[in-house]
Order: C-alpha cells, then structure tokens, then sequence
C-alpha cells in the first residue's frame, strides 16, 4: 500500500509538477472531492480534447560526444557511421540531385538535406520550402513544423536530429554540426559527393541565401555528374551555376616506404594523387595537412559529414580504411576512441588502459599520440576488427587519422601507415 507521499511522488513524475505544486493540486483535489459528497452531483462528464502537435524540436544534437560540453556545440556521431543528411550519405548515385539548406547558429551549424531523383525533388521542393519558413530557434533548439501528409521519426544516426518523410516517400534529413561551419569547404564536399570538380576560395559558389526571418540560410541545389565522368568534369549544379574553379588537378607517383606512394601534392586542397590522396572537397581550405598518395588499391572516398578525408582499400588481404577528423579540442581521445572501438566490437579503453597503450609520436612537426585498440589481436576472432589512431592538436582543433579493418589487415600495414604518418605534412 502506498503512503501519501509515495503517491504524490507518483503524480509529480506523471503531471511533471514539483513536489509543491502536486501537493497543492492533491489538496485541491482531495476538497472538491469531499464536497461532492457532501452536496450530491451528476456523473462527471470527461471533455477530451485534441491538441494539434508542432514538432518543438530536439535539445542540441542527439548525441554528446562523452566528456565534451554542450557548449561546444558537438555532435556525436554517431561516429563516423555517416547519416545521410546534413552531408555524409554514401556515395551519391548518378543522376541523383542533393537539395542542402545550411542554417549557422550561434549553438549549432544545422543541415537539411535531400538526396533523390531530380522529379522527386521537384516533387516535393514546395514542401521542403515551406518546412525551411516554419524553422525556428530558441533557446538552443530548432524547431519546424511539417506540412500535411509529412511523418516524422528520431534521427538514429550520427549527428541527425530527425528524419522527415514526405507521403512520396522522399526524405529530408535534420543534422547538426559545431556552430562556424565553412561554407565553402562544405559546399566542395557536396561537390565531390556528386562527382563535380571543387572551388576555389573567391570562386562564385553554386548557392543561393535567402531569409527565415532574420536567419539567413544558404541553400545549395546541384545534381550529379554523368555516370563515368570525373570531378574534373564541368560543373552541372542543378540551379545552373558554373564552376570557375576548372578541374581538379592530380599528381604524379614514385614509390616509398611500404603501402605508401610518394606524389606531388596530395592534399585536402582538392587534390588526389595516383592510387590515393586526399578527397577532393571538404578538405578545401580546411585540411592543415598535405598527404602523401596510398600505394595502388587505395581508393579516395568522397569526404562525409564526419571526415574531412577518407580512404579505403578492399582486397584479399582484408578490408581497409583510413579517415581525417576534425574536432575541437576538448573531444578527449578517450571519448573518440571509446566511440570508435564500440563500432568494432572491441571492450571499451578506460583512462588508465589507454595511458598505458598510448605511444608518443611525432606527425607533420606536431607532437601526437598514437593507439592500437585493443591493444593485442591474440584474443580475437578471425574476423575480428582493431583500430590504429593518431591524435594531433594544431591551433583550436584536434585531429584524428584513423585506420580501421580487419585485425591481420591493419597489422600487415602498421608498416605503410606509419610511413604515412611520417610523410605527411603541413601547409
């Protein structure tokens, strides 16, 4: 049997009342029922009524990084594991059309992205207007409101908020990013998704800026090169704006140290050398380091939300890849790592297990860390996973070069990722 107490406790988690306020409300209560009693009534008649819902929105994003301060505006990834909205979706098919609103707050850099057939973005592009009119921001919140026949569901991946689904089935997807996002090294990213070749700083930019109220928004509308064409194709943005930056430039090969090919200008400028490279995007203007090109069957992915560069190579040896992040400062190695090695599989690093697994080293004139986790592979399966991370702090941000694959994978090129550490350098 439960006391009082117990039971108000009870209405205060129901109602959502303090402790005073459900008291005075039991009270109040507890005296019209006696007065009833007292003086008779007719059967108590319940009016229901039914409140229309207005999305209000999600507090920040989704996700907090684990020891990094909501102030700092983080994301968490999901990790890496891109969403496909606000940026990093897979690779973009060809003919597919990206629709992008980029909205910069003061807490948070937000994304609404489509990624479909350019009919069924002409489908629903009213609709996806009017959502961008209905945005508000208060209180470090975003909130819209969905036109009829919309549905709404949570996020479920890394940095997305929401998924908004139009009765065609065409998806807007709600991300968050640190507030100050680069708009132009964004805008190369979504070009290299799309297999169009990148801008330079000054160049005239594929987006349009209009008004929500007194937020501006960037919107970027572009669709995807033909199927075989390279980024340095001409530019084909859907809004018919053209590409001053020309193509994008590639570089020689020689050979060095193990899985690793010496090239002219690797880098997250928008170059790529042979068997390797950068990505060609969001590295542009943003990326402090030059890379040395991967030796033959590495492949450059195009960036994603999460990455600033991405590699991968798949073959008999095991599956492979390597991936630049860029995050502020106070996202701990603990906390990534901890991010990284659950997605693996492997037990999750503490700080006394870490101290003890972290290697000092030294990467484009920066002192950094270095861990393999799990620190041994004796213990794992044959399909087991392991991850190799490098931690580097250059100005506000920290940097992460990370290799991930199958454990025999990533310990038969230590050797090669090494000596890409050691070549690289920077701008």
């Amino acid at each position: 049997m439960l006391g009082l107490a117990d039971r108000v406790s009870g209405m205060r988690l129901f109602f959502g009342l303090s402790l005073s306020e459900s008291r005075m409300v039991f009270g109040r209560a507890l005296c019209v029922g006696l007065l009833s009693l007292a003086v008779g009534c007719e059967e108590p008649t319940i009016r229901e009524t039914v409140v229309p819902r207005e999305r209000s929105g999600l507090d920040g994003p989704q996700f907090q990084l684990p020891g990094v301060g909501a102030a700092a505006g983080n994301a968490a990834p999901a990790a890496g594991g891109a969403p496909r909205g606000g940026g990093a979706m897979g690779p973009v098919s060809a003919g597919e059309r990206l629709l992008i609103a980029m909205i910069d707050r003061p807490e948070n850099t937000y994304f609404l992205r489509i990624q479909a057939a350019p009919a069924a973005v002409d489908a629903v592009r009213a609709d996806f207007d009017q959502i961008l009119q209905s945005l508000t921001f208060s209180g470090g919140r975003v909130a819209w409101k969905l036109p009829e026949g919309w549905t709404e569901s949570e996020g479920g991946a890394m940095f997305r908020l929401a998924t908004l689904r139009a009765p065609s089935g065409v998806e807007v997807f709600v991300t968050s990013l640190t507030a100050g996002q680069d708009v132009l090294a964004n805008v190369n990213r979504w070009q290299g998704q799309l297999n169009l070749s990148t801008f330079a700083a000054g160049d005239t930019l594929p987006i349009e800026r209009i008004q929500v109220g007194p937020q501006e928004v960037i919107l970027y509308d572009a669709a995807s090169a033909p199927s075989g064409a390279t980024s340095a194709s001409p530019n084909t943005p859907a809004n018919g704006a053209t590409n001053s930056a020309g193509g994008a430039p590639t570089s020689g090969a020689g050979a060095s140290g193990p899985g690793v090919t010496t090239s002219g200008p690797a880098t997250g400028a928008g170059t790529t050398g042979a068997g390797g490279g950068a990505s060609a995007g969001e590295g542009r203007g943003e990326l402090p380091f030059r890379f040395p090109a991967l030796a033959e069957g590495w492949q450059p992915l195009p960036p994603s939300m999460v990455a600033s560069a991405r590699w991968e190579r798949k073959d008999e040896r095991g599956d492979l890849k390597l991936e630049v992040f860029k995050f502020p400062t106070d996202a701990t190695f603990l906390s990534m790592l901890a991010i990284w090695v659950e997605r693996i599989g492997a037990a999750a690093p503490t700080e006394e297990t870490l101290g003890t697994a972290i290697s000092a080293v030294t990467v484009a004139e920066l002192p950094g860390e270095l861990v393999v986790w799990p620190p041994s592979a004796e213990s794992l399966p044959a399909d087991g996973k392991r991850v190799m991370v490098v931690r580097l702090v250059h100005e506000t941000h920290a940097w992460y070069i990370k290799l991930e694959g199958t454990a025999t994978a990533v310990s038969e090129f230590e050797a090669g990722f090494k000596t890409f550490l050691n070549e690289t350098t920077r701008l």
